[in-house]
């Protein structure tokens, strides 16, 4: 990624911030609605799964100069 292009993450990153409970939600409807499949893989409450996401991006967005640093936390996502 471009210098500019990790600026325009952040940014547009930092105006989800504040809706981040309702982002996590239409994200997660969409998949739903695109990909039912996924449903059953998702069994806790998706409000904290929601939260769980959010997280993820934010740490994500706040390494975006160390991605690999960020390689442990996604890897346990997927266990």
């Amino acid at each position: 990624m471009t210098p500019e292009d990790k600026n325009l993450v952040r940014e547009t990153f930092a105006q989800i911030v504040p809706i981040a409970d309702q982002a996590a939600a239409i994200f997660y409807g969409r998949l739903f609605e695109v990909a039912p499949h996924y449903r059953p893989l998702f069994k806790s409450n998706m409000q904290e799964q929601g939260k769980k996401l959010m997280q993820m991006i934010a740490v994500a967005v706040a390494n975006l100069d160390n991605l690999v640093a960020v390689v442990p936390a996604v890897q346990k996502l997927g266990q």
